[in-house]
């Protein structure tokens, strides 16, 4: 049976390589007609392979194969009599197993047998948007540092094997919408320093595994839209200084664990719509700076710690819509400058402290459509004189926030100072 090499031009990173005598075949099936596969329905594209000397042979699963001797940068294309599943088998001495992504990634079915099939450092995109794949039985991945978007976009995946992971640095987007994975194995990625997207949008896992993950600084949008966790196990996140959007989503954890996050810079976004929270731990945020949205719409939350949010400078809707807050702790915003809605639609918040926000420079919608009582107005009147900034403004009005006529003589008497210096505050009547 003759081959067709194609040249398609793709811009894709180093190959998997395999090599050695004797070595245990690579079992692979495909279905020719699956969508997401560039060639026609009755053909299979080997992926690409670059430039070298070779020596395997690919059987082709319909009682034809191809010694495959060298390349020139081209992908190996094999045309079937008539399109349907086959199973592919590669053996040999020197090959250079090809990415499927931007290929016919959508035609391979399963990896029925990984012999020692080796990445080398890199597997980069290796088995990116393959949507059908459904199963791996087995692979080597013993060495590789870069596990960057090698399984992203996976759909149709529901398990993954155990395997070797200690190696891998960079995580980002590894099982990236694996939308149909229900559990994930106990594997080691104690190397491991970005875990940006790793897990992102794999909204049927129930389950994560206690792995090590102490080497880990950025945890950007991990396990984001996560929505079918309802635990969170207590994993090592000591060297993480990233978390932002890292549980996003995950609406239906019920509470979370007491981590570890005391190199914590970024925290925005990080439990953003985790709506199932009813109670939230004393977490060591000491060195963050960013609570953007940190706890938006985490509408069950009843109650708050007194987390030290000393170094934080940006609460830009951070409790926002945390309807069933009754009170807010005395917590240190000092550093804050920008409070713009950090408790809007907090409808239920009565109770409100008397905080240090005198480096706050922008308060729009800080307190609308909350429940604040006479104290809570006298507070927040005596707060915002306390930090003696003109020409700015902040809303006091709906929900049943106490009306003008009802304040205190106190709170009065700040509102004039304010009004005084240049500021437009808008209260209910």
């Amino acid at each position: 049976m003759s081959r067709l090499g194609l040249g398609l031009g793709l811009n894709l990173p180093r190959p998997i390589f395999i090599g050695g005598g004797g070595l245990a075949d690579f079992e692979l099936t495909i279905k020719t007609d699956n969508a997401g596969g560039i060639s026609n329905n009755d053909q299979f594209i080997l992926g690409t392979i670059s430039t070298g000397v070779y020596d395997f042979v690919v059987d082709w699963g319909d009682d034809s194969s191809d010694t495959i001797t060298a390349f020139d940068d081209v992908a190996l294309t094999h045309t079937y009599s008539t399109a349907g599943t086959y199973n592919l088998k590669i053996s040999g001495n020197t090959y250079e197993y090809p990415y499927f992504f931007n290929g016919d990634d959508g035609k391979l079915v399963s990896i029925d047998n990984g012999g020692i099939l080796s990445f080398g450092t890199s597997a980069i995109s290796a088995f990116r948007t393959s949507t059908n794949l459904t199963q791996i039985s087995f692979i080597n991945t013993t060495g590789v540092v870069q596990f960057d978007d090698t399984w992203n976009s996976c759909t149709s995946l529901t398990s993954f094997p155990l395997i070797d992971t200690s190696s891998g640095t960079d995580f980002t987007s590894t099982w990236n919408s694996c939308t149909s994975l229900t559990s994930f194995p106990l594997i080691d990625m104690s190397s491991g320093t970005d875990f940006t997207r790793a897990w992102y949008g794999c909204n049927s896992l129930a389950s994560f595994p206690l792995i090590d993950m102490s080497s880990g600084t950025n945890f950007t949008d991990t396990w984001r839209v996560c929505n079918s966790l309802t635990s969170f196990p207590l994993i090592d996140t000591s060297s993480g200084t990233n978390f932002t959007k890292a549980w996003n989503g995950c609406n239906s954890l019920t509470s979370f664990p007491l981590i570890d996050t005391s190199s914590g810079i970024s925290f925005s976004n990080a439990w953003n719509s985790c709506v199932n929270l009813t109670s939230f731990p004393l977490l060591d945020v000491s060195s963050g700076t960013n609570f953007t949205k940190a706890w938006l719409s985490c509408a069950n939350l009843t109650s708050f710690p007194l987390i030290d949010t000393s170094s934080g400078t940006d609460f830009t809707s951070t409790w926002n819509t945390c309807a069933n807050l009754t009170s807010f702790p005395l917590i240190d915003m000092s550093s804050g400058t920008n409070f713009d809605s950090t408790w809007n639609t907090c409808v239920n918040l009565t109770s409100f402290p008397l905080l240090d926000v005198s480096s706050g420079i922008s308060f729009s919608n800080a307190w609308l459509n909350c429940a604040l009582n006479s104290q809570s107005i006298d507070n927040v009147m005596q707060a915002l004189v306390n930090g003696g900034k003109p020409n700015l403004s902040t809303n006091l009005s709906g929900g049943t926030n106490l009306g003008f006529a009802n304040w205190s003589a106190g709170a009065i008497a700040n509102y004039n100072t304010l009004i005084s210096n240049g500021w437009t505050i808008t209260t209910n009547p």
